[in-house]
This record gives structure tokens, C-alpha cells and sequence, in this order.
């Protein structure tokens, strides 16, 4: 039987403390974003020598670095786009995240060595997709997350491209990049790095409720990673480049936890203390286990609070002297702690209605009373009796994540042999090999040659024991090779000499970066007018995963499609062309530059639409998997939106109002 490849665990970094954390907390692989083109921009992000000091800590360690350069681009920024990918390359990035057909076509022209991940934001849902990503150059897709377990599986299994799936953290009610509803309310474009998170608001529905009716809670996949290892994934995926250090080293430090556990064969479940550190970290109101198992059957969003709502550790028993309040808790409140309080039912009711916050504050003075009731200060707000008591921050769980990785402990395995013979210097060689490199190995001599003792030899047990001192290096001595004459004089500086000189030769080694290609300007432009789409086109929506899937299905089977089809997606494209049909395509294809338009042609398509990125006031804001009820949504400054079931009805759009 085939051995099945390790699964790498993928961890975010916003910035150079959010890397050390998922480095130190066990990631295989980290992805970060550069100062450019990234669509996180509001993270602190890396500028290019922030890029060159990562590799420079990542890649001694073991540890793979992938730039996201993930949003959509116009014609003008195409020159600067690829000469940023190429000082990407040259700092010694190892993949680039893409969402522009057009940058991942010149990056695969012009820089042909550097491996491109297409990202979540390029909305591939099923086979098709997959196959057709491979023919645009990427050789890993990020999938919707809408997917089934089995879809995952079919993608994994059959398309030869690497699968990497979000595994925790924050999910968009749409299918990622078809969301225009930030741009339609602000001007800040969710495809160009600016989202302004409007599904984290509240609404009003047509019957007068109002909650957060858009905000899904954060994915949770801890228990389900066997499920995931088993449908042939490649790379698991933590969310969360906005987020800080400590979340980070938690999360990251957790699924390693489970995902070796589970990788080397041992079994049992996730311990609930687990479970609830995750929740006590970040979590709105709990965790979703998302699409895996098809349409969410538990409580998939956070209908009161859009936000962190921690762990509820009790209930107000009344107000105590200056503002302090006395709490029945179950669950311990150290000094530190930052607590909210909110009146009502807020958890254990999932109906509209934003959350109502009474007060809270950092801990500051904790007092035992009697039965299990503690006083605590200095909490401010009008507080009542039977108010909920959530812990958002917990000062231990915190100090913990910062000593995860302040000490600095991540290494790699280094062999090293020591050739000591008379008359000739000493040389050591070290080598690292693994996932990451190739082996690499390096050597280092002694400045003068091997005398005979005369006194006291030279012995391997000492010798062994000097050359395993590799301090704070990135690497450990795993395997020791000694080969050395009898008699010797060899003194302990020259053993630690040559073991300091080859360690660092060997980091040097591993942290360059590579030599920088030479890339041209971009001239190319947009025509003024793309060719009409033929009225007997079959017309397909931005995403057909399940039932118009499945009716397409059949209709490749009885070889009944159409003359002309018009694709919204990369699925289909391949089927089609095979069948003889002519392929267009429209808006959902997301083509914003000349490049994107000329590698959809590469596959056969002709374009008929740009992206709505280019429309001044698209009618589409949103299309989610969630079955949203019906009718008119109203934000907080009346603006109107339509939510109604897609032609195929299972899939809600979001129009406007």
C-alpha cells in the first residue's frame, strides 16, 4: 500500500511575532502578506526586508513560507505586480496564494520555478475547477469552503493537485469571491484587500428583528481532522492573519497536538479542556464545524454577537462597594482576566436580537466570599442580578502562548562527521535533508593540522558530547559520525570551533534567497469592448456546486449540452470544450486585467463580461450555501437589500433592495 504524504499544517502570520509564534507552536508551513497586493492590508504585514528576515528564521527550521498576493488587479498594476512577485522570489518565498488568473499567468511564464496556490478566493467547488486551475499553472487549490467531505475527496483524489481546506477560523457567508456587499456599502473591495466585514453588522428583517443575521460563527475542525486526513487533503489551513500572536501560537500548538496524535495512528477524542481553551481564545458564541457534513444542522451563526464572546463563567449576584460586583462563578477570575457582562439570554438563545452589553473591564481586585461567589472590581456599568458573566480574555492562557515562543525551542535535525586523522586539519560536515529542502550539507576544517597528544588523548565520548552542544542554533545533533585516529591531540576549542563554523555556514545555507529574475513591463490592456454573448447561450450562475451540478451532469451524459454556455466559474470549462461547446465568459470569472482575459482564452474561453469589480453598481452583492430566509434586510443606515433563493433554489443571493 501506498504510504500516504504527511499533511502539512498551514498557520497565518499578520506580522513578524504572529511567525514566531505558529514557527515555535509546531507549523509546517506559514503564509504572510507582503506590503503589496495582499488581501489582508489592514494586518501589519511584512515590507521587503520583513520578507527577507522571515525566510531567514523560517527556512533553518524547517519551515515553508507562502506570500499571499491574492487580489484582483487592473492592467496598471500589472508591472508592479510581477516585479513584486519576483522580489518575492528572490527573498526565497516558496509559493505565491494568487487570485488573478492574469498575475498567475505571467508569474508562470516569466518566473516558471515558483509554485502557485490558487486561492479560496477563486471559488473552485468541484472537479472541473480543479482540473481547469491545472491548466492555468497552479499546482494547489484552495477550495470553497462550502464543501462536503466528499467533495473535498473527489478534488483530492482525482484532480493530482495538491488540496489545501481552512480548518479553523472565521468563515464569510458568501462563496469567497463573489462578495461585492463591502464595496456596494463603503467602496472597500473584499477582491482588493480592503473588506470591511459588513456581515459582522446588524439588520433588520421585513417582520422588525434585528441581529447579525449575515455573521457566521468561527470553523472548528479539531474533531473532524481524522474525516480530513482520511478525504486526502494536503494541507490544513488555520485562518486568522488579523489576529494576534497568542491566538496564533493557541490554535497552531492545538491542531499539532490532534494532528500528530491522529497522523501516527493513536486514537481517542478531543479532550473538552481543549475544546474550551480554543473557545476561550477566540470564538463567537461557540464553533461550527461548517459544510463538512453538508448543510450546517447546528447553529451556524452568531446571530447576537458578531464578535469574541469568550466563556461564560458565571452570574451577577449583585453589586458590591465601589464598583465591584459579586459573581457565582464556575470557572476560576484571576487578576488579568477581562470579563463582559451582558443582560438576558445571550448564549443559550440563538433568536434576532443583538446582545445587550451591561458593563465589564479588566480584572483588577478578586475576592473569595462564601458558596462559590467571588468579588471582583473594578467592573463598571449598570449592572443587574442574573447577568451573564463571560470571561474574553484569560491573563494565563495568554502568559502561557507568549512562553510557547519566547524561548525559541523550534529546530531542525542536523547528522554531522568528523574526520580527525594525523597529519591532516580536521573537517566536520554537517547535512539537513526533509520536506522542505533537499539535503543540504556543508563543511568546515580546522586551521592546523592533527598532532599526535602528548598527554591526554582525544576521545570520542568527549568529542560526541561538544558537538551536541548546538546552544540556540535552529538545528540539534541527531546523528554523529566520528572517524578519527587513536593518540590524537584535539582540544575542546578546535571541536567547538569547527561545530560553530559549520552550523552557521549551514543556516546561511538555508536562508538565502535565490537570484532575481528578470521580468518585462506589462503593456497589454483590456480591449474597449469584448465580443456579445450569443442569446441562445446557456447562462450558468457564479456557483452551480449541487443541484445544477448534477443537471449538468446528465446533460454531459446524454451529450445534450448546448452549442454555447456562458460559465461564471472555472467548473465546466473543461467538460464543455470537450463536448464541442463553445465557452464564454461572464462576470463571476472575476477578469479584471488583459492577462486574465488571455489566459481564460489559453482554456478556450472567450469573455464576454468583466468582473463586478469593474461595475459601478453591481445588482449582485452575495451568493451563499446558507438557505437565509427570505425578503428584505435593512442595515443600520436603511439601506435596503433583497435576499431570495437562486434560480436553482438552493443557494440565497443577495441583491439589492
Amino acid at each position: 500500500m501506498k504510504k500516504r504524504r504527511k499533511v502539512e499544517l498551514l498557520a497565518p502570520a499578520g506580522g513578524p511575532e504572529q511567525l514566531r509564534a505558529a514557527v515555535e507552536n509546531g507549523a509546517d508551513a506559514v503564509y504572510l502578506g507582503g506590503s503589496k497586493f495582499n488581501a489582508r492590508m489592514h494586518a501589519a504585514n511584512f515590507d521587503e526586508e520583513g520578507i527577507r528576515k522571515a525566510v531567514q528564521y523560517a527556512h533553518p527550521r524547517g519551515v515553508k513560507l507562502y506570500a499571499a498576493v491574492n487580489t484582483l488587479l487592473f492592467d496598471e498594476e500589472m508591472t508592479e505586480a510581477l516585479a513584486y512577485c519576483a522580489d518575492l522570489y528572490e527573498a526565497g518565498i516558496d509559493a505565491l496564494i494568487v487570485q488573478d488568473f492574469g498575475l498567475a499567468r505571467l508569474v508562470k511564464k516569466h518566473i516558471p520555478d515558483l509554485p502557485l496556490h490558487l486561492s479560496t478566493q477563486g471559488t473552485v467547488y468541484n472537479l472541473s475547477g480543479a482540473l481547469a486551475a491545472a491548466r492555468l499553472g497552479f499546482c494547489r487549490v484552495v477550495p470553497a469552503r462550502e464543501l462536503s467531505l466528499d467533495a473535498i475527496s473527489d478534488i483530492a483524489q482525482n484532480s493530482g493537485l495538491e488540496v489545501e481546506v481552512f480548518c479553523h477560523g472565521a468563515l464569510c457567508m458568501c462563496y469567497s469571491g463573489q462578495c461585492q456587499l463591502s464595496r456596494s456599502l463603503g467602496g472597500r473591495s473584499a477582491n482588493r484587500g480592503a473588506c470591511a466585514q459588513p456581515c459582522r453588522l446588524a439588520y433588520t428583517d421585513a417582520e422588525g428583528n434585528t441581529g447579525h443575521f449575515l455573521s457566521p460563527k468561527d470553523l472548528c475542525t479539531l474533531e473532524q481532522l481524522p474525516a480530513l486526513l482520511k478525504a486526502g487533503v494536503s494541507s490544513l489551513k488555520i485562518e486568522g492573519r488579523m489576529k494576534s500572536p497568542e491566538y496564533t501560537a493557541i490554535v497552531t500548538g492545538f491542531y499539532r497536538k490532534y494532528l500528530d496524535r491522529w497522523e501516527s495512528g493513536a486514537s481517542g477524542a478531543v479532550d473538552p479542556e481543549d475544546m474550551k481553551a480554543l473557545q476561550q481564545v477566540f470564538s463567537r458564541s461557540g464553533f461550527t464545524q461548517g459544510y463538512l457534513f453538508g448543510a450546517p444542522k447546528e447553529p451556524f451563526r452568531s446571530l447576537r454577537l458578531p464578535g469574541h464572546a469568550g466563556i461564560e463563567i458565571g452570574r451577577v449576584q449583585r453589586r458590591g462597594p465601589y464598583e465591584t460586583v459579586d459573581v457565582r462563578v464556575q470557572e476560576a477570575i484571576c487578576l488579568g482576566d477581562r470579563i463582559e457582562i451582558f443582560a438576558g439570554d445571550r448564549q443559550r438563545s440563538q433568536k434576532a436580537g443583538a446582545a445587550v452589553r451591561r458593563g465589564g473591564n479588566l480584572v483588577t481586585y478578586v475576592k473569595e466570599l462564601k458558596n462559590g461567589i467571588l468579588r471582583i472590581g473594578d467592573i463598571k456599568g449598570e449592572l443587574k442580578a442574573g447577568d451573564r458573566v463571560f470571561r474574553t480574555v484569560d491573563a494565563a492562557q495568554m502568559e502561557a502562548a507568549r512562553r510557547s515562543y519566547a524561548r525559541g525551542s523550534r529546530n531542525l535535525p542536523v547528522s554531522m562527521t568528523l574526520h580527525a586523522h594525523l597529519g591532516s586539519v580536521p573537517r566536520l560536515q554537517a547535512a539537513v535533508g526533509g520536506a522542505l529542502h533537499s539535503t543540504r550539507e556543508c563543511t568546515a576544517e580546522g586551521s592546523t593540522p592533527v598532532e599526535p597528544a602528548a598527554h591526554q588523548p582525544a576521545e570520542v565520548a568527549r568529542v560526541a558530547a561538544q558537538l551536541q552542544k548546538t546552544g540556540d542554533t535552529p538545528f540539534r545533533a541527531e546523528r554523529l559520525r566520528i572517524f578519527m585516529d587513536e593518540g590524537i591531540y584535539l582540544p575542546t576549542s578546535a571541536v567547538n570551533a569547527l561545530r560553530r563554523d559549520v552550523l552557521t555556514r549551514l543556516e546561511e545555507q538555508l536562508a538565502e534567497g535565490r537570484l532575481r529574475p528578470q521580468v518585462p513591463a506589462v503593456a497589454d490592456s483590456l480591449p474597449a469592448h469584448l465580443p456579445a454573448l450569443p442569446c441562445d447561450a446557456l447562462r450558468l450562475p457564479p456557483v452551480t456546486y449541487g443541484a445544477l451540478d448534477q443537471k449538468l451532469k446528465e446533460l454531459r451524459r446524454h451529450d445534450d449540452l448546448p452549442a454555447h454556455v456562458c460559465v461564471e466559474n472555472l467548473g465546466w470549462i473543461i467538460e464543455c470544450k470537450e463536448r464541442g461547446c463553445q465557452v464564454y465568459g461572464g462576470a463571476g470569472l472575476n477578469v479584471t486585467n488583459e492577462q486574465a482575459r488571455q489566459a481564460l482564452a489559453d482554456l478556450g474561453v472567450i469573455v464576454t463580461a468583466l468582473s463586478r469589480e469593474c461595475m459601478a453598481s453591481p445588482d449582485l452583492l452575495m451568493v451563499t450555501e446558507y438557505p437565509l430566509k427570505e425578503g428584505i434586510l435593512t442595515d443600520g443606515k436603511g439601506r435596503r437589500f433583497l435576499v431570495r433563493r437562486s434560480a436553482a433554489g438552493d443557494k440565497t443571493e443577495i441583491r439589492r433592495g
